[in-house]
């Protein structure tokens, strides 16, 4: 019997949400150095449109832009290679390594570390978003990378899960449910956001085609990844549909309570007139 009412109510609360949705947009790294400066993604800034268009939809509660913010000796810019040691075990040591290649930094922390042109540096043009892109007085922006001795990939952490940012907290503090993630690039910063997003309880959706990669291999690889942790891929077109959906099949708790309550009794009724209690 109890079972039997775990299902059933599994099922129910599968299908509807027990509180009213909200809605996040998590605009990520759409600055000047990724769209057309020492870090531009191939077709970058074909997703300027289409982001804005889904900013200006009137369709999200909050919208988050994060930002790319490093000192100019970050760990993560090939030019600053000398200044961090690399470990034993890295696949490819100082002498022989190039930009793009992947190493391990002694630390601490001990990282895995992809050597990039320098990017974003704090209070520079590169740093800066793109002149194209509408970011309204209510929006917000949360800045990651930070810290020098760490890169950070994702909105929500480092990538040694070292320090967090105030985005979890902020979306939280919303009451956020539903998170919709776009941006630059979508094999690291945007992946790694939409994964952290899950990872913290949201409902979370990557929109593909407001996202560019940097490599089809790394691609492929977060495609998988976004995957098996239970990311839904969708395109801008279907973002209405999605939240209109969601939102149809949104009852309250107190609706939901009282069809439990209703349906318990009747249970318990025909047990009573069948014998068995």
């Amino acid at each position: 019997m109890n079972r039997g009412l775990t299902g059933i109510f599994s099922r129910v609360t599968d299908q509807y949400s027990l509180t009213n949705p909200t809605f996040a947009l998590i605009i990520v790294d759409l600055q000047n150095d990724f769209i057309n400066g020492s870090l531009a993604v191939k077709d970058g800034e074909k997703v300027l449109p289409i982001v804005n268009d889904l900013a200006k939809s009137n369709s999200f509660n909050t919208i988050v832009h994060t930002q790319d913010w490093h000192p100019p000796n970050h760990s993560s810019f090939f030019s600053n290679l000398h200044a961090y040691p690399l470990a034993p075990d890295s696949p490819i040591s100082e002498k022989d390594a190039k930009m793009f290649d992947e190493v391990i930094q002694k630390g601490p922390p001990k990282t895995v570390q992809v050597l990039w042109p320098t990017h974003c540096v704090q209070g520079s043009k590169g740093a800066e978003f793109h002149q194209d892109l509408v970011i309204r007085p209510t929006d917000d922006i949360v800045q990651k990378g930070t810290h020098a001795t760490v890169d950070s990939y994702s909105g929500f952490w480092d990538n040694g899960r070292g320090a967090e940012t105030r985005l979890a907290q902020l979306l939280k503090s919303r009451n956020t449910t539903h998170v919709f993630v776009v941006g630059l690039a979508f094999d690291y910063c945007v992946g790694f956001t939409a994964l952290h997003a899950k990872e913290h309880g949201f409902k979370t959706y990557l929109v593909a085609d407001a996202s560019r990669s940097v490599a089809k291999e790394s691609e492929k690889k977060m495609i998988e990844n976004l995957k098996n942790a239970g990311v839904e891929l969708i395109e801008a077109r279907q973002v209405a549909n999605v939240i209109r959906d969601v939102k149809a099949n949104t009852v309250s708790a107190y609706s939901l309570l009282s069809f439990l309550v209703i349906l318990i009794a009747l249970v318990l009724l025909l047990l009573h007139q069948t014998n068995f209690i």
